[in-house]
């Protein structure tokens, strides 16, 4: 777990987003499993980097990590999606995406709804841009 938040916290300094909302999108995406993996809406979470891989052979469409990286990214930047389990690397990625985000949006719920469903149909608040705000400020916040 230490592995996990050091990872976090790099990567919010390098790119300049909050911590907490890096922490919280980790949280609500991953429930902070570096090894977790989405295909169609089902979420698996593997002990390890080689069971990962091993379910997303052949898949199209599919998250991974730390922060939920959507195989999207991978084939936009031809990343390797075994790197996606080291969770300085899936961080880092995370932290480049919400950045973009908020460089579109601002420091807003819109730009936590446009990490989790892309720029184009990012929402002013969703269903999950009030869970990502439960973990950050408790549920009567939100």
């Amino acid at each position: 777990m230490e592995k996990v938040l050091l990872a976090l916290w790099l990567a919010s300094v390098e790119y300049g987003v909050s911590y907490k909302t890096l922490y919280a999108i980790a949280k609500v995406e991953s429930s902070l499993n570096p090894y977790a993996v989405n295909i169609g809406g089902k979420s698996y979470f593997p002990g390890s980097k080689e069971e990962a891989l091993k379910l997303i052979k052949g898949k199209r469409n599919y998250d991974l990590g730390l922060m939920q990286i959507n195989s999207y990214w991978v084939r936009k930047y031809k990343l390797n999606p075994k790197w996606l389990f080291d969770p300085y690397y899936n961080a880092k990625f995370g932290a480049y995406v919400l950045s973009y985000c908020i460089s579109l949006h601002g420091n807003s719920w819109k730009a936590i709804d446009c990490y989790y469903r892309g720029e184009k149909r990012a929402k002013d608040y969703s269903v999950y841009s009030m869970k990502v705000c439960s973990v950050i400020y408790g549920r009567e916040r939100c």
